[in-house]
Order: structure tokens, then C-alpha cells, then sequence
């Protein structure tokens, strides 16, 4: 009697499977989280800001990122993360423009808003 041949193709396909999926999940847990940025035009952002949809707002030079209310981005992780970029005329017009839209809202005198 001639001894039966074990057959490792099936021992070999699993170590296989198992080796993708551990290299899977260290390609996951080595790259980091990458928000989806959404490049606004200035209208649209003060449109934003007047329906109060922005939660963190920073200015550098002519350029702005903010986080949404609904983004999920807290204050410990922005700037670093952020979700709305976009390009402003100059920072002094955006915060004359943010504090009109204020004063109009709070109907006070835009002089007064800070």
C-alpha cells in the first residue's frame, strides 16, 4: 500500500488569505485619516457663514480653512484637519463682511460687532 499524498494547496491558500489581510490592515492603521476639502468661493462662504454652518475659522495671509459644525472635527485636531478652504480678498474685508452679516442678524449697528 502506497501512503497517501497530503495535499497543502489548501494550507497554503489560507496562510496566503492571512498574510493579505494582516497587510490590509497595516496599510489602514499606517495611513492617516484624509478629510474631504471642499474648495468655496468667498460668496459662498459668507453664504456659510450667515446660515452658521462654520464651527472653526483660521486666516493665513489671503487664505481660509474652516471646519463644519457636521464635519466632526474638533477644536484640539484644527488646524490640522479641516473640511472648507478658499480665498479671500483680503482679511480685512472677510471680517467686515462676517461682522455686517452679524450686526444684521442681531440688528445692531455693525460698528458695535466684534
Amino acid at each position: 500500500m502506497k501512503p497517501k499524498k497530503f495535499n497543502r494547496l489548501p494550507q497554503v491558500l489560507i496562510y496566503l488569505a492571512l498574510i493579505v489581510v494582516i497587510l490590509i490592515a497595516v496599510q489602514m492603521l499606517g495611513t492617516p485619516v484624509r478629510d474631504r476639502v471642499n474648495s468655496v468661493s468667498y460668496s459662498e462662504l459668507l453664504d456659510m457663514v450667515e446660515k452658521d454652518e462654520l464651527a472653526y475659522v483660521m486666516t493665513t495671509g489671503n487664505n481660509l480653512v474652516a471646519a463644519t459644525r457636521d464635519s466632526g472635527i474638533s477644536a484640539s485636531e484644527f488646524p490640522k484637519r479641516y473640511d472648507v478652504v478658499s480665498l479671500l480678498p483680503s482679511t480685512s474685508q472677510f471680517y467686515s463682511d462676517v461682522n455686517a452679516i452679524y450686526a444684521e442678524k442681531l440688528g445692531k449697528d455693525a460698528d458695535l460687532i466684534k
